[in-house]
Parts: structure tokens; C-alpha cells; sequence
């Protein structure tokens, strides 16, 4: 069974999304758990502190992301994570290990501002293999993935 940490900025939905947690795997196989990062639209919102707001938006972003996956065969659990997507990543690797770290983000031209440099930092904070998945809006905004 491998085991993957999905830091996920968006909605992990979408074949694509599916394809690429479990790679060549059959989704038996894989076990993910998700960390949908609670966070504010803009850093002025985030400065302020306000934890409800995001934290439900995320909740409801993890909701969806699990039923997907689990529609799809995969064994899949999630947690609200710590507005910081590294943080909360390092959290949920001290709480349980992972055998990979996937790591969700938008493209450059869509990226939030927390997404700026966020693979780069997890290249250098976190230790299990790290791979990102690049999305971009596709075809009636469902994400599609580039890389």
C-alpha cells in the first residue's frame, strides 16, 4: 500500500486529480490523505486573523475532494490544515508518514498569493519524495493539469 500526503490550495476533483495521485497505481493500492490548507483570499484578510471563514471554505473544498476520491476507489482521509501549506504539510507528516508528498497548486498566472514559491519551500522543508501537480483552469473552470 502506498501512502500519499496531498497538500491540496484547491479542490482535488477530476479524473486528472485521480490520475495523478495514483500515477500507474490501481487506486486500491493507494491511501491519500488530504490537508486542504485554511486560507484567506488575500494576505491583508490573512493578517487580520480571521480562522472561521477560511477554515470552512477549506472544509468544504476537503468534502468535495473526498468524495471524489473515494468514487473512484481510493482509500482517502483529510484534515483542515494550518493556513501555511508547508506547515500544515509538516504537521500532518508528524502525525502520520507518508511514502510520497504531492503538492496541488495553481499555474503562475492563477496562483494565490501563498502559492508564490510554495514548491521551492517544501523542496527545502519537507523529507519524504515531493512531487507537484500543476493545475490550471480548464474547460468550464474544472481544474486540468499541466505538469
Amino acid at each position: 500500500m502506498t501512502r500519499l500526503l496531498a497538500i491540496v490550495t484547491a479542490t482535488a476533483q477530476g479524473p486528472e486529480s485521480v490520475e495523478a495521485l495514483t500515477g500507474h497505481e490501481d487506486a486500491g493500492r493507494v491511501e491519500v490523505r488530504l490537508v486542504l490548507p485554511a486560507v484567506e483570499e488575500t494576505p491583508f484578510r490573512h493578517a487580520l486573523g480571521d480562522v472561521d471563514h477560511p477554515a470552512r471554505e477549506a472544509g468544504e473544498r476537503l468534502e468535495a475532494s473526498l468524495e471524489e476520491l473515494r468514487r473512484s476507489g481510493i482509500s482517502a482521509s483529510g484534515v483542515v490544515g494550518d493556513p501555511d501549506p508547508v506547515l500544515a504539510a509538516k504537521d500532518a507528516l508528524s502525525e502520520e508518514p507518508a511514502d510520497e508528498v504531492v503538492i496541488f497548486e495553481r499555474g503562475p498566472d492563477q496562483a494565490r498569493w501563498f502559492e508564490d514559491g510554495l514548491f521551492e519551500r517544501a523542496q527545502e522543508e519537507i523529507a519524504p519524495p515531493l512531487r507537484m501537480v500543476l493545475l490550471n483552469p480548464g474547460d468550464r473552470g474544472a481544474p486540468h493539469i499541466v505538469v
